[in-house]
């Protein structure tokens, strides 16, 4: 498999023919006019060949494609107002699922203004909108908020970063449902709040009451401030964010949700090189991130740094994070540490390829692994292509 990674890379950046054959072409939207309204449907496919080792060596491939469905028009007084979706087509086990393996991941209706962004439906939560947690050099194979991972537990053949998937991001209300508002930047500063009244889908907010039982979470509070700069050739932004909610019907140990975090992120160009650094920090009583569990004692951290530099059509980049979920009842408390460096190519406005190496490890407070301990270290070699449309 690495020989294949490497003839692969080399193929593409080498072959000049292949080269210029991929940069000279751009991919729009399709779009189509119903009448005043604009129709348009956009696309984001991932495809990875990996190589992973462990106790064993695992080698393989993974894919995933998500549909963007738009339904938009101007009004006159310039209000732009419509309809937006995000549909998981198609997807692995180790691809594409920062959702909870739910095809439809978005549907919401929105109303874009002078004096800010309304939404109300199924979509991120106004902390996620505005996070700043650092960059990267392809979103959807980093390892912190990771949409694509290459390593499987060979008991389960699921993905074994699903025991604990390290996520700086304020992400605690996902995409339930809920009413969103973002208001416009002034002197570089932006907020945003959301409400989100069950931990549940179906659309719009109350649509669908969701899943009941013990322990669950409801009246979701969100908000975020971000704030965006420069000074001579330096920009940053910085983001702080918090989630509160209420468990309906508290068992001993739980609690009401409190997840919080805060990040930012600086870029600045030296010689035709852009150099940009940044991190995030995130912190919650939910264990392992899961606001169907939180406790009243004991929290659950993640946290990352990160940098990029890049020229042209290159961006290299390296990424350091890691979390810990305390141990409660029945869970073990569980850790986890990795790295990633990796170089990406971009090839058009469409296309990125991306190789890199990724290094993960694990430890838990009680139990055992598949390798029957307690620590598990992972590695893996990726090439990843991504079309985003």
């Amino acid at each position: 498999m690495r020989k294949l990674l490497l003839a692969t890379v080399s193929l593409v950046l080498a072959s000049p023919a292949l080269a210029e054959g991929l940069v000279d072409w751009n991919l729009s939207p399709p779009e189509a006019d119903l009448g005043g309204w604009t129709a348009s449907l956009g696309a984001l496919a991932g495809g990875t060949l990996f190589t992973a080792s462990d106790l064993v060596q695992q080698q393989g491939a993974s894919l995933s494609v998500v549909l963007y469905p738009r339904l938009e028009r101007t009004l006159d007084n310039g209000w732009d107002i419509g309809a937006r979706g995000a549909i998981l087509a198609t997807h692995d086990r180790l691809a594409g699922d920062i959702y909870g393996n739910r095809t439809f991941e978005k549907a919401y209706l929105f109303a874009q203004t002078p004096y800010g962004r309304f939404e109300a439906g199924q979509d991120d939560g106004a902390a996620y909108r505005l996070s700043v947690t650092g960059p990267n050099v392809d979103d959807q194979v980093s390892i912190d908020n990771a949409s694509t991972t290459f390593f499987r537990d060979p008991t389960t053949g699921r993905a074994f970063i699903d025991i604990f998937r390290l996520r700086t991001p304020v992400f605690a209300s996902s995409n339930d449902a809920k009413f969103t508002y973002v208001s416009p930047r002034w002197f570089g500063i932006a907020l945003s709040g959301s409400y989100t009244p069950y931990d549940a889908h179906g659309g719009l907010p109350f649509v669908s009451r969701g899943h009941g039982g013990p322990d669950r979470q409801q009246n979701l509070i969100e908000g975020a401030v971000s704030y965006q700069g420069a000074w001579n050739a330096l920009s940053y932004g910085f983001y702080g964010g918090a989630v509160f909610g209420r468990n309906a019907d508290r068992t001993d140990g739980h609690a009401n949700l409190r997840d919080w975090g805060l990040g930012g992120e600086a870029e600045e160009s030296f010689d035709g090189v852009k150099l940009a650094f940044g991190g995030g920090w995130r912190q919650s009583n939910a264990y392992a991130f899961d606001i169907a569990d939180a406790r009243e004692s004991g929290h659950t951290q993640s946290w990352r740094l990160s940098t990029t530099a890049t020229k042209g059509p290159w961006i290299a980049g390296f990424e350091y994070a890691g979390g810990r979920a305390d141990a409660a009842m029945p869970g073990p408390g569980v850790e986890q540490h990795g790295f990633e460096a990796s170089v990406g190519y971009v090839l058009n406005s469409n296309l990125q390829l991306t190789c890199g190496w990724q290094g993960l490890a694990f430890r838990r407070s009680s139990g055992v692994f598949f390798n029957d301990a307690p620590n598990v270290t992972l590695n893996a070699g990726f090439l990843h292509l991504r079309l985003h449309v």
